[in-house]
């Protein structure tokens, strides 16, 4: 996760997670959240290893008003 401020050569705000950490949190979903996710079509137990098969990839870019921009991304 990288957060900018417009202008800025480097982000302000850098957050590095391993996938694996993100993983295990999909994994501890509580059984009814799990539930509730799938009635709106996502498997959260399949999630981060389908995505993980895909490579790196840009999973989001916000730009916001005043040109700031928060990206998060796979690598």
């Amino acid at each position: 996760v990288r957060i900018s401020e417009k202008g800025a050569l480097t982000p302000g705000v850098s957050l590095d997670l391993p996938v694996a950490l993100a993983d295990l949190g999909c994994k501890g979903l509580a059984d009814d959240a799990v539930a509730d996710l799938r009635k709106e079509g996502y498997d959260a137990r399949t999630f981060w290893q389908r995505l993980k098969k895909t490579g790196p990839a840009e999973i989001l870019t916000i730009e916001g008003d005043d040109g700031e921009r928060i990206q998060v991304w796979i690598e």
